[in-house]
């Protein structure tokens, strides 16, 4: 093989090294994103168990439903 034949492949080798290098810290990027996402959904899924907790214990009597129209 000549010299530029080699140079060539080392280059590639290099780019591909470096595209796989750029490709890991973007995927290690979004996977935090995701968990701060996922831990953010959590607190408010918390939430809002907790009022719906505090909506059942203060209300004893039913609540009233909303009549529907038939029409006529």
């Amino acid at each position: 093989m000549t010299l530029l034949s080699n140079i060539s492949i080392l280059v590639l080798i290099l780019a591909v090294i470096a595209i796989s290098m750029l490709y890991a810290r973007l995927l290690k990027r979004c996977m935090k994103e995701i968990e701060e996402r996922e831990k953010e959904i959590a607190g408010l899924v918390d939430k809002i168990r907790a009022m719906q907790v505090a909506g059942n214990k203060t209300s004893t009597t039913p609540k009233k439903t909303r009549k529907t129209s038939t029409g006529k």
